[in-house]
């Protein structure tokens, strides 16, 4: 069976292979190879909303779920041995809002999430998964990982909200002046000085006036190193 074979098949709810076929085998209407390593086509009329990949599989194949309008989430079983996953394996799953990517994956290929308008969320299990420039992902996606990973990387990179899987606290720069701030990774920081709050990014600082008993306040500084 070449590959894309029922690309243009939008009305196909079921793949099915007799047991005794040598090469294929299918599962819940979805089309393998015999032993379930690579997970060929998803039927483009498979009216599911949710759809987990089973554990045997080892690869998805170019355009599997291409285009799948019903699919609102993709997940991933425990154990999971997904190491390599096709370009535009999920592309034009115009329902779909999340997705879970397991630790094995080494990359995902271009255009894989192109045409995910609704896609959300998405998380990365893997620390070393490489996430190619041209992905497809929207900017309105939150990408879920681990701190330093390569998602996260991707994420500051590329301008993408980022929520760390563990607990270890993510350190920002923070850059102040009288016309205003930022922190490094472009997030929007609510700013306290004495318990008060004085401005949100951009950071206005200018309007506020601290105090302090036997001094007098006489400006923000423009530059490091002020002595007025």
């Amino acid at each position: 069976i070449e590959k894309a074979a029922f690309y243009n098949c939008p009305k196909l709810t079921s793949i099915v292979v007799e047991e005794d076929n040598a090469n294929y085998a299918s599962e819940n209407g979805v089309l393998f190879n015999k032993d379930k390593t690579t997970l060929i086509q998803y039927p483009k009329g498979k009216t599911d909303a949710v759809y987990t990949i089973p554990s045997s599989v080892i690869s998805i194949e170019v355009e599997a779920f291409s285009p799948c309008p019903n699919l609102t989430s993709i997940e991933v079983s425990k154990n999971s041995q997904l190491t390599s996953i096709g370009e535009k394996a999920f592309s034009s799953c115009e329902k779909l809002t999340s997705i879970t990517i397991p630790e094995k994956v080494e990359s995902i290929g271009s255009a894989t999430f192109r045409a995910d308008n609704n896609l959300a969320t998405i998380v990365f299990l893997g620390k070393e998964t490489i996430i190619d420039t041209y992905a497809g992902l929207t900017k309105s996606a939150t990408i879920h990982g681990y701190i330093d990973s390569t998602a996260h990387v991707y994420a500051d990179t590329n301008g993408y909200k980022f929520v760390p899987l563990d607990d270890t606290p993510l350190t920002h720069t923070l850059t102040l002046n009288a016309n205003g701030g930022s922190f490094s990774d472009g997030t929007t920081p609510t700013i306290e000085v004495n318990n008060k709050t004085v401005g949100v990014t951009p950071i206005s600082l200018a309007t506020y006036v601290p105090a302090r008993v036997g001094y007098q306040f006489l400006g923000w500084a423009l530059e490091q190193g002020a002595t007025e």
